[in-house]
């Protein structure tokens, strides 16, 4: 039963592929890294923060409705900008949170189907990932690439495939963090009525 739940909790909120991005963290140093979460309110950006948090990334900023910051600070962010503000505000605000845009060097989309947003918040003289849910087809990186040749853009998928030899060590750990209350599962509803 744990694990079903945690599989209905990590699969939608692409956990796993964000985990497996963010263990090579490890071997460099954490503390200086700086993650921007756009849609730090949805439940693939709630569970960034906390991953983030695991894998102690040093500055985690998020852009989310401004009422509930005190929510993302609880669950790890160290920075909560105001996703009402025009973009170029939000802009601003994650390059002075995160030290200058040359300190932001991972994004995490999980509210936008286009880069665009994405870009602005990163230094072309850095290289900087970004993980995004919706898709990144070639013409899109083509697109990138020449005005920020050190932007590395991914397409997230939600299985646990692409863990390899990380997958059953995630199951392993997993439940513990939930019940240790590292990891915060979302609220989820059981629908009557489906199977037959």
């Amino acid at each position: 039963m744990t694990r079903r739940l945690l599989l209905h909790f990590s699969i939608p909120t692409l956990a796993l592929d964000f985990l497996r991005h963010y263990q090579a963290m490890k071997v460099t140093v954490p503390r200086v890294q700086t993650i921007v979460i756009i849609g730090a309110s949805t439940n693939a950006g709630k569970t960034a923060i906390q991953y983030a948090k695991l894998a102690h990334i040093g500055t985690i900023i998020g852009t989310a409705s401004a009422s509930r910051e005190k929510e993302f600070r609880d669950t790890g962010a160290t920075h909560v900008i105001d996703r009402r503000l025009p973009q170029s505000d939000i802009v601003a605000e994650a390059h002075a949170a995160a030290g200058g845009a040359e300190k932001i060097n991972h994004i995490y989309g999980c509210a936008s189907w286009t880069c665009e947003f994405a870009t602005e918040l990163h230094s072309p003289n850095v290289p900087t990932v970004l993980l995004a849910l919706h898709p990144i087809d070639a013409d899109t990186e083509k697109g990138i690439n020449p005005k920020r040749p050190l932007y590395k853009a991914k397409s997230v998928n939600s299985t646990s495939q692409g863990l390899g030899a990380l997958r059953e060590e995630f199951w392993r750990i997993l439940p513990g963090w939930a019940e240790k209350g590292l990891i915060l599962c979302p609220e989820v509803s059981v629908l009557g009525g489906l199977d037959g």
